[in-house]
């Protein structure tokens, strides 16, 4: 987890905003803390839209005391097809209790205004206990300007985004073109990752062609 100190100075009559993140660690903070990763296992469990396990798992989310904790899940992969129906499967079993952000409007170039932006959504959720964030690629450097041309860093954005999703009491879902954008830091934040490959047939991938050509995935590896 992130602590954030808020330094305020004083400039042309305005109030200038530092937000400093340190990265501590809620356990080093306090060791008495309830364990926030909803489970007493804090592996994360992986799994691909094709499992059965996948049913399984949106049965139990339903059923998850979120008093005091959270749970988030990664969606990650370019199977949009595949992805568009575990979107509608969440959507469905959440009811009048699901809300979609576009990550779009939310996260800039700026940490503060971005910290702001996330600050004022926060305060806007009310009783939606699943929040699907899409396009979550945003959070990475070709948005934010922040570089991962060797390896992929979790931006300041982004760790200030999962400090917010921490204390949310609510289901969240990360939705990301790229799976290997999936750094180490959000893997540490998540409960499931579940990815959303390219059908291997060769019928298949045709379905996955666009007309104005295709993109490619990064094979570079995550670090942090």
């Amino acid at each position: 987890m992130l602590q954030i100190k808020e330094n305020f100075t004083q400039s042309d009559g305005r109030k200038a905003v530092l937000i400093q993140k340190l990265c501590v660690p809620l356990r080093d903070r306090n060791p008495n803390a309830k364990n926030r990763s909803m489970g007493t296992s804090e592996k994360l469990q992986t799994l691909k839209h094709s499992d059965k396990e996948v049913s399984s798992y949106l049965k139990t989310l339903s059923d998850i005391n979120l008093d005091g904790s959270y749970y988030l899940t990664i969606a990650a992969g370019k199977n949009k097809s595949a992805k568009k129906d575990f979107y509608k499967k969440v959507k469905k079993q959440a009811g009048n209790s699901f809300k979609e952000i576009d990550l779009r409007e939310i996260i800039t170039t700026q940490l503060d205004e971005t910290a702001k932006n996330l600050d004022e959504l926060f305060l806007s959720l009310g009783s939606e206990k699943y929040v699907w964030l899409s396009h979550g690629d945003q959070l990475g450097g070709v948005y934010t300007g922040y570089s991962y041309s060797v390896r992929r860093y979790a931006t300041p954005q982004e760790r200030y985004l999962l400090e917010k999703i921490t204390d949310s009491e609510k289901i969240f879902f990360i939705d990301l073109d790229d799976k290997h954008t999936v750094n180490n830091t959000m893997r540490r934040h998540a409960q499931t990752l579940i990815t959303f490959e390219h059908p291997s047939s060769f019928l298949g991938r045709l379905k996955q062609i666009t007309i104005n050509g295709s993109s490619f995935e990064s094979s570079r590896k995550p670090l942090v």
